[in-house]
């Protein structure tokens, strides 16, 4: 299956790392999930490289540490498309705070 975690981070977060990373590291996977053991973090990555490999087109990284956003968010069930909807009903209804 996979490692399923909550996310700790807001949507403003999410979406900020989602777009502002093509690969992501320790130090962003603690972002989103907290402050997890290391053992967890080589899980989600782990669980993000079998997505990658899964693809037909190979996705290379820059860090043996690093994995590939879009893959990593496909691999941990992060729904983007589903958060960015979530973000602008909340803003239209004034109860989100837009951040930068």
């Amino acid at each position: 299956m996979g490692t399923r975690l909550r996310l700790k981070a807001d949507i403003n977060t999410i979406l900020r790392i989602y777009y502002e990373n093509p690969e992501l590291g320790t130090a962003e996977i603690k972002e989103l999930f907290g402050n997890i053991a290391p053992s967890t973090i080589t899980k989600l990555r782990n669980d993000a490289r079998a997505e990658t490999a899964r693809q037909e087109k190979k996705i290379l990284t820059f860090g043996s540490y690093t994995v590939n956003t879009e893959m990593a968010f496909k691999a941990w069930h992060i729904d983007v498309d589903d958060l960015e909807r979530r973000r602008q009903k909340l803003q239209k209804l004034n109860l989100l705070e837009v951040q930068r």
